[in-house]
């Protein structure tokens, strides 16, 4: 199983976004898309869609 993270409204460097990360590849395949900037809010479904 291969899961998504994203984030637009924290960015990158949100703080929960890494260990999240961090704690979901123990189990299954991750990608983060995220900002590398916070708040840009709508970003990720503009890139996605």
């Amino acid at each position: 199983m291969t899961i998504l993270i994203s984030n637009d409204d924290g960015g990158v460097h949100a703080p929960g976004i890494r260990v999240l990360a961090q704690h979901i590849q123990k189990f299954s395949e991750v990608f983060v898309m995220a900002n590398d900037a916070p708040k840009k809010t709508g970003t990720c479904p503009r890139v996605t869609n």
